[in-house]
């Protein structure tokens, strides 16, 4: 287990970490999501030894390491630059810790070769880094970091510099190979929502150098803590309107512009402004004048934006007030900026939270609310 122990980071008297506490365990991914500036690489960067905190301890399996160089650490971390030597082939690029470490010839001519293997680099090991594609730049700098076979590997942002094709793929690679990587603790860092919905075991949202909510990944993204973690950690964000929840016939009752519903089994407060959470496949865009489900409530929304993204489209609509709400729609589209089209609500699962605070509330299921 690696436990990060009341972390804080000041840089010109501002906080960029303030007092992290996390535990991290080995043969799961970890991915720590949140902005730029949310504190992830500086994290990394301790964690490594590349930096030092201004307060807090790092321990690995029990023994402290917040005082030991980078190479005492048994630390590996991957960079977003991935840092590769221009002048070295893909081959001493892979063995240079090891050269570093003074470890014997035939060792680290099995040891590259062996995790080159792995990665399906084989071919690449006498090119140098310009003569391969950045995919491969990538698994180079990731075999870097097995090759040490150290407890902890980090990736930083590892497929940020990537186009989207290239990601798609090294996620899937990302995945299946540090799932036949036992006995290591994985942690991945990202802004990027999709790569913890595809890649990661636990999820650690992190916004302004604090932890905002740490679990198991269905947990964190079924009960987020608060409004940040629930637009955040949702590909696309996360539909938020606002509602109010009033008593009615001694019935909690939720009303939107949309729609209006009872509450079976509501806890929570009574008369308060409410944000009402709702995800991308909830609405529906269909051709106008459709035979639709008249149960669902509906409105005609004018189309914002439309992108391709892979076999889907993702389209953002404009409501009456000029807020965007977000539909991902499969298959072959064909919508216009600034056309009006037919959106149906499916409000069979709803998120409720705090409009000041934006607190978690509860969540809504059938009609009925479930408070965990």
């Amino acid at each position: 287990m690696l436990e990060v122990k009341d972390v804080s980071k000041v840089v010109d008297n501002k906080a960029i970490l303030k007092g992290i506490n996390m535990k991290v365990y080995e043969d799961a991914i970890t991915v720590i999501l949140g902005p730029t500036g949310s504190g992830k690489t500086t994290l990394l960067r301790i964690i490594a030894g590349v930096e030092e905190p201004t307060s807090g301890r790092i321990f690995l399996d029990g023994k402290d390491i917040t005082d030991l160089a980078p190479k005492d650490r048994n630390v590996a971390i991957v960079f977003q630059e991935y840092c590769l030597y221009p002048h070295l082939t893909a081959y001493e690029n892979i063995a240079s810790p090891l050269r570093a470490a003074k470890i014997g010839e035939k060792e680290i001519d099995e040891r590259v070769k062996r995790v080159a293997a792995t990665l399906g680099i084989t071919d690449i090991l006498g090119k140098l880094p310009r003569e391969t594609s950045g995919g491969q730049r990538q698994r180079i700098a990731i075999a870097r970091a097995l090759v040490k076979d150290a407890k902890v590997c980090m990736l930083d942002e590892p497929l940020t510099n990537l186009d989207y094709k290239i990601r798609e793929t090294m996620r899937e690679e990302i995945r299946e190979i540090f799932k036949r990587t036992k006995g290591k603790i994985i942690i991945y860092s990202t802004p990027d929502p999709l790569d913890a919905l595809l890649l990661a075991d636990y999820t650690c949202v992190m916004r302004n150098g604090v932890i905002e909510q740490m679990g198991k990944n269905k947990e964190v993204y079924n009960k987020p803590k608060n409004l940040f973690v629930a637009k955040y950690y949702s590909y696309p964000p996360m539909n938020v309107i606002i509602g109010q929840i009033e008593k009615l016939n001694g019935k909690a009752m939720l009303k939107t512009p949309w729609f209006k519903m009872s509450i079976e089994g509501w806890s929570g407060p009574l008369n308060k402004d409410v944000a009402v959470g709702f995800r991308c496949e909830q609405l529906e865009i269909v051709p106008a004048g459709s035979k639709v489900d008249m149960k669902l409530p509906s409105d005609k929304l004018k189309v914002a934006t439309v992108h391709r993204i892979g076999t889907e489209h993702l389209i953002q609509l404009w409501t009456a007030d000029k807020n965007i709400l977000y539909a991902l729609t499969p298959g072959d589209v064909r919508l216009e900026v600034n056309e009006t089209v037919d959106v149906l609500f499916h409000i069979d699962k709803l998120w409720l939270f705090d409009k000041e605070t934006e607190e978690f509330l509860g969540r809504i299921y059938e009609g009925s609310a479930i408070h965990d």
